[in-house]
């Protein structure tokens, strides 16, 4: 455990929390067709460019099993906070 040393009670450099090379995400799309997967992936991306100021990477990787197709998303972006942004606004989509 890391003792973190405040000046104000119940306060914390942001930079504790935020690390400033956290820059990617990971994400799991599962639904019934890869037609849908595929439709919730455009969504998310629409989404990394609406919050991008450099191009985001996406790479993905799909699986298929007996009435689910899973995509495996990474999504690479230059600052960790345009990655907690998208983090907090992907949940709604998922």
């Amino acid at each position: 455990m890391t003792e973190v040393n405040t000046t104000a009670c119940n306060c914390m450099d942001i930079g504790t929390l935020i690390q400033e090379e956290d820059t990617a995400t990971e994400l799991t799309i599962k639904a019934g067709s890869q037609q849908e997967a595929e439709a919730k992936l455009v969504k998310l991306q629409t989404l990394a460019q609406s919050i991008e100021s450099d191009p985001c990477t996406v790479s993905t990787h799909i699986t298929q099993a007996d009435l689910e197709t899973c995509i495996q998303a990474r999504f690479d972006f230059i600052c960790a906070a345009e990655k907690l942004i998208f983090d907090m606004r992907a949940a709604a989509y998922l």
